[in-house]
């Protein structure tokens, strides 16, 4: 018994690690406001995907982010529609975050906030959109903006509309930061599969040491 249970103590003590599904670049300027206009980016898989969880880089104009964020999340992935948004593919609200402070993006303080979809997403390969915004729906304003940090690229655009009522469709010329995950994916790393190697390793040697006989 006292085996078993050290063998469960050793297996929950092993880290888990996320598997990168897309990631962007850091983010060199606090972006576009995400809570009284509306954003969206797209990103490309080359194979099929599940992806669980999503982290952006956020900021505000002025003040820290924790004063403006209300902790509530909406987000929405679109197909593509020749550089567009196309239909949508899934969307829900997250609620009861937090940001954690990165370092200065532009002239502003970033923060990451990270959120896990309501369920798992699948998707084939090819060109899809993320649109988050902060707030209770995609047309949500709760007076206090947040901004989706981004950084300057050469080929690369992003969407925004300064209605809440419409779509992204307005090309900003800059690419928004943000990656997304597939939790369920993960494995140990190596490193911490020779620390479970080894604990096994040990503890087994020393539950033949006691049930061998005494000379």
């Amino acid at each position: 018994m006292k085996l078993k249970l050290a063998l469960v103590s050793l297996l929950a003590s092993v880290p888990v690690f996320a598997t990168t599904v897309y990631g962007t670049n850091t983010p060199q300027f606090i972006g576009s406001n995400i809570t009284q206009t509306r954003a969206a980016d797209s990103f490309t898989i080359g194979s099929s995907e599940t992806i669980t969880d999503v982290q952006f880089f956020a900021s505000v104009f002025s003040g820290v982010l924790a004063d403006n964020f209300s902790g509530s999340i909406t987000y929405a992935f679109y197909n593509d529609a020749a550089g567009s948004l196309g239909s949508i593919v899934t969307s829900g609200t997250v609620n009861g975050l937090t940001g954690v402070s990165w370092g200065v993006c532009g002239a502003g303080q970033c923060s990451t906030i990270d959120f896990a979809l309501n369920s798992a997403l699948n998707l084939g390969a090819g060109t899809y959109w993320l649109e988050i915004h902060e707030g209770t729906s995609l047309s949500n304003n709760d007076g206090s903006a947040i901004t989706w940090a981004g950084f300057n690229a050469v080929s690369g655009i992003s969407l925004f509309s300064s209605s809440l009522e419409t779509a992204p469709g307005t090309n900003s010329v800059s690419e928004r930061s943000f990656s997304l995950f597939n939790n369920a994916a993960s494995v140990p790393e190596p490193s911490s599969m020779l620390l479970i190697g080894g604990g096994l390793a040990g503890i087994l040697l020393y539950k033949r040491r006691k049930n061998s006989p005494t000379r």
